[in-house]
């Protein structure tokens, strides 16, 4: 706010209390969501993403981040339908090969419970019952969470582009 006695206007140092997300590292790039949520989205150099959800008028600063396999290297928000959408530009290794990806974090708006996933790289499979899960060459060698007939099963590590469900 504006301080007549310093001349201009002071801010609070909101990293204050989280400096473990920054020592060290270097902020490279910021972007600003404001609907449903105020979230100020970072880019750090060390690939990870920070977040910071702000709501000035009701004293709300809480900082989050979000781990992926990959790294991410640029971040952008957009308004699509009344709801900012964060965009970001991730490095990973797939099958021993660098390759980006422009990735979308998903509604924080879900309409339903089935639509309130939030995980990288997840796939829904809607169809007849099946023991072995295809389609999953780009998840070679990674370890996957698996949820299906309503419970979470233990992970899976796929091989050959699939995994076999627990039941």
């Amino acid at each position: 706010g504006w301080r007549d006695d310093a001349g201009g206007y002071l801010t609070g140092d909101l990293c204050e209390r989280s400096a473990h997300l920054f020592d060290g590292h270097a902020i490279v790039q910021i972007a600003a969501m404001r609907a449903p949520w105020p979230i100020l989205w970072f880019v750090s150099d060390n690939g990870r993403r920070p977040g910071c959800t702000f709501v000035p008028g009701q004293q709300v600063v809480a900082w989050h981040w979000h781990d992926t396999d990959g790294v991410v290297e640029s971040c952008g928000v957009n308004s699509e339908g009344g709801e900012d959408r964060l965009y970001l530009i991730v490095r990973r290794t797939i099958n021993g090969v660098t390759k980006r990806y422009v990735e979308r974090l998903g509604s924080l708006l879900p309409t339903s419970l089935a639509d309130s996933w939030f995980l990288d790289c997840a796939l829904a499979y809607a169809g007849s019952p099946v023991s072995v899960v295809t389609g999953l060459a780009h998840l070679e060698g990674k370890t996957v969470g698996v949820f299906a007939d309503g419970r979470q099963q233990t992970t899976k590590v796929v091989a050959g582009g699939q995994i076999t469900l627990d039941t």
